[in-house]
């Protein structure tokens, strides 16, 4: 049986997903069309993502028209979320793609702005179009229940996850050196009150009370409309760095390679991709259970912790601070899971999935 072909429609270059999409054209055909620059999603970031050798960028002139002439000889569509008019074009141009794998996040309750009814009606016209929808889950059972009650009744689920392009299995270090002297806490994202900033700057502050001890250290690095309160926070604790945002990911990465343990502290973030970067480079992992995640990159207690209230985070980073608990075990589990976790396995699953050679023992893509 000959592998299929396979037809990718993204909003965005999303580079939490690029990565495999390539890797992908190892084991099948693979075309990529792209709608939108990336520059209107992620503004600062990414910009070579708008530049993929063998993508069809919509927004450059003729090569949307190269991308459905190439799209009728396709068997599936892969694409990332659902609600775009554009997915029924796609699919009047190519009757042959009647199957359908979506990626999808948790919906989001702090942003999520589109009314039930119009969401309901939606999915009633996308049944009509696409017959065998599978739905990668990209954070879990929670995307399962939530399109499952939108009437996504006889779709086929699996647990999934982003996989941003790192280093490969291969390239990792498989010990890390640490600097026993201190211990480096770091923060990566947006300094919005949805991340958990003030959580965060609460937590930090009270650490620096709390204790006489000066061998830690908090670097935090990006931006955002509560800047001003990092930066006040930074001011009054020599132990505190702000950094602002770095766009050079060769010097962003240094700051990964020094710090023992990544903290994210996020009220809702339907994956966040810095876990993926901080397990890569064997990082303990501290994060809220509204971090998506977690639900498969943290094992509590095996390479980091998941809270739920904001006042459990100082005690985390205590634990971590009076040598509570063994930092380079933690950090070796995190590089375990990255081995599994990453961008050309992910790339394999999904060819074996959608080639009808799905593994039993995989575990990035399990149905749910």
């Amino acid at each position: 049986m000959r592998n299929k072909k396979i037809a990718v429609f993204m909003p965005y270059a999303n580079p939490h997903v690029m990565g495999w999409l390539i890797e992908l054209r190892k084991f099948n055909q693979v075309i990529i069309g792209v709608k939108t620059s990336v520059k209107e999603f992620r503004e600062g970031y990414f910009d070579k993502q708008d530049n993929l050798e063998n993508v069809f960028y919509f927004f450059k002139r003729g090569q949307e028209a190269l991308f459905y002439k190439e799209l009728n000889r396709m068997d599936v569509l892969i694409t990332l979320g659902i609600f775009d008019p554009l997915l029924f074009k796609l699919r009047l141009s190519a009757p042959r793609l009647s199957s359908i794998y979506i990626l999808s996040e948790p919906y989001n309750p702090i942003t999520g702005r589109q009314p039930l009814f119009i969401r309901r009606l939606f999915i009633c016209l996308f049944k009509i179009f696409y017959s065998q929808v599978n739905i990668l889950c990209i954070g879990g059972a929670e995307v399962k229940k939530y399109y499952w009650n939108l009437g996504f009744k006889n779709a086929k689920y699996f647990n999934f996850g982003y996989f941003p392009e790192l280093c490969s299995p291969q390239d990792l270090l498989k010990t890390k050196k640490r600097n026993y002297h201190t211990t480096n806490f770091l923060y990566v994202g947006q300094l919005i009150e949805r991340k958990g900033i003030n959580c965060l700057m609460k937590a930090i502050n009270d650490l620096s009370n709390y204790t006489e001890t000066t061998d830690w250290r908090f670097d935090i690095i990006g931006n955002g409309i509560l800047d001003q309160e990092v930066i006040k926070v930074a001011s009054l604790y020599e132990n505190v760095h702000y950094h602002g945002l770095i766009s050079d990911f060769t010097l962003l990465n240094e700051f990964y390679q020094n710090a023992d343990i990544l903290v994210v502290p996020s009220l809702f973030d339907g994956w966040a991709a810095v876990v993926n970067e901080g397990i890569a480079n064997a990082c303990a992992i501290i994060a809220r259970d509204t971090v998506y995640s977690t639900k498969s990159l943290v094992e509590n207690k095996k390479n980091g912790f998941i809270f739920v209230e904001d006042d459990q985070l100082l005690s985390l980073l205590l634990m971590y601070l009076n040598d509570d608990i063994d930092i380079s075990s933690h950090q070796t589990y995190s590089l375990k899971i990255f081995e599994e976790w990453n961008h050309i396995n992910a790339a394999r699953s999904v060819s074996r999935l959608i080639d009808n050679h799905p593994n039993d023992n995989d575990l990035l893509l399990k149905e749910l």
